[in-house]
């Protein structure tokens, strides 16, 4: 039975996705290898089979984002509870995918018209150079601080820390901030290599706050997970990229998850001293936020349910001999069990 919660998820995304260019049945063998050709060191390339990951070539990637998306995959594979599709492809682990390439590759993010499948954050493992722990641990810690603090004991405050240099974005709300210090600005950029006293919260402490602004990175930001399961306001800008739970942002109505201002937080002042003084409205928002996050869509139980349903689509759009090839083990030499290459670190090794 397939999770409807994971084929909410896919929808909008199967839509971009299968698009003219990417019709059923046309995605060839042959066409993964003129990608991954002289771009070796920017892919993974991963086989699943039987419901068994393989690991034919894998890259370096930054920090340790490649063992943990490789990590998640094993997770939502080795616990389907059916059979899912035998298929091939090439993942990346940069803050977005390389859409210059013809092949649809799976990545983290991409602009809004551009093309790649979108694979889970490699946060729902682990993101421990930042002492982000692992998600489950992060769960429970979000849920001990939420029982610590509630709503009417959470400070009025509009919170982020982060390197500013990153994005604009981000200078244009630490000034504003600075400018309303002594009543809800709290916002601040920090040096990842000098971090001072007050510079570092835990994701989890993030919750303590009513009001939690999401500001874009280079390209999309990886806390807007862990920021969704707090029972606060996430205020932020118009986003450039998309990651896969993009398009469950609500940003009216009485469904409303979200408060999104102008470019260069254009009007955030006025927007902070209406939830001020509209309380209950401040609740519904960030409530509908944690409800459809926190407790539903962004929880580990949807996110292997969406690995699942983005393995079935990639497969619809492979040929038919390149699903047979897959099926039948043909050139998939070299090709080593995820367990072992976890243990190793790598795909090729000397016998000890």
């Amino acid at each position: 039975m397939q999770d409807p919660t994971s084929s909410t998820i896919l929808r909008v995304h199967q839509k971009s996705i299968t698009s003219s260019e990417l019709k059923r049945n046309t995605l060839q063998r042959a066409d993964l290898e003129t990608t991954f050709e002289g771009a070796e060191r920017e892919f993974t390339w991963v086989v699943i089979r039987n419901n068994q990951l393989y690991v034919r070539s894998r890259h370096g990637g930054f920090q340790s984002r490649v063992q943990a998306v490789l990590a998640d995959l094993h997770r939502a594979v080795l616990t389907s509870p059916e059979r899912l599709p035998d298929i091939e492809f090439l993942f990346n682990t940069a803050d977005s995918a390389p859409s210059e390439k013809y092949t649809p590759v799976f990545g983290l993010s991409r602009g809004l018209h551009e093309r790649a499948f979108l694979i889970s954050d490699f946060g729902y493992w682990a993101w421990p150079e930042p002492h982000v722990n692992g998600f489950t641990e992060f769960e429970n810690q979000v849920d001990r601080v939420e029982e610590e603090v509630p709503w009417q004991q959470k400070k009025n405050q509009l919170f982020w820390r982060g390197a500013a240099s990153m994005n604009p974005e981000r200078e244009y709300l630490i000034s504003i901030s600075e400018q309303n210090n002594e009543t809800w600005g709290n916002v601040r950029n920090i040096d990842w290599g000098d971090l001072k006293e007050g510079d570092r919260y835990d994701m989890a402490d993030h919750c303590r706050f009513k009001f939690l602004a999401h500001i874009e990175g280079a390209t999309y930001s990886a806390r807007l997970k862990y920021l969704q399961h707090c029972n606060s306001v996430i205020i932020t800008h118009e986003q450039k990229w998309t990651t896969p739970l993009s398009h469950l942002l609500k940003t009216e109505g009485v469904e409303q998850n979200v408060v999104v201002v102008g470019s260069h937080f254009k009007g955030v002042e006025m927007v902070i001293e209406d939830l001020l003084l509209n309380d209950e409205k401040a609740k519904r928002i960030a409530r509908n936020s944690q409800e459809t996050f926190g407790k539903r869509y962004g929880r580990l139980g949807a996110e292997v349910c969406y690995w699942r349903q983005l393995i079935r689509g990639y497969h619809s759009i492979m040929t038919p001999d390149f699903q047979r090839s897959v099926t039948s083990g043909y050139n998939s030499e070299g090709a080593k069990d995820y367990e072992s290459v976890m243990l190793m670190g790598k795909t090729e090794w000397e016998i000890a």
